[in-house]
């Protein structure tokens, strides 16, 4: 026999205990519902929002912002850290290297 069931379109998920349909919390471009996550929040990301420079952990399913980028507190969208950082501290200027270039290394003073 076959089972029908609603479900919700992309870039949205749903909770059992609602079964109303919620748009996924930014950065996430799609995410997980309570079917395959409990419970749903919207915040466990499936793929992510394209132009934020970020990249998708499928393990931790997080949009995580990609090498070469940094994260801000509040601000969506990833920065690109200042040359000749390869990756950069979150929550900095960019500038603050956590990779060097080959050849180079990170030199740390208060």
């Amino acid at each position: 026999s076959y089972q029908f069931k609603c479900i919700c379109s992309s870039n949205y998920y749903s909770q059992l205990s609602s079964l109303v349909c919620k748009a996924c919390i930014s950065p996430c471009l799609e995410c997980l519902d309570d079917a395959l996550a409990l419970p749903a929040d919207g915040t466990q990301c499936v793929t992510c929002q394209p132009g934020l420079n970020r990249i998708i952990d499928n393990i931790n399913n997080k949009c995580n912002c990609q090498d070469g980028y940094y994260e801000t507190t509040g601000v969506l969208a990833c920065t690109q850290c200042s040359p000749p950082c390869y990756d950069c501290a979150d929550n900095g200027t960019g500038a603050e290297c956590t990779t060097c270039p080959p050849g180079t290394f990170t030199l740390c003073w208060l």
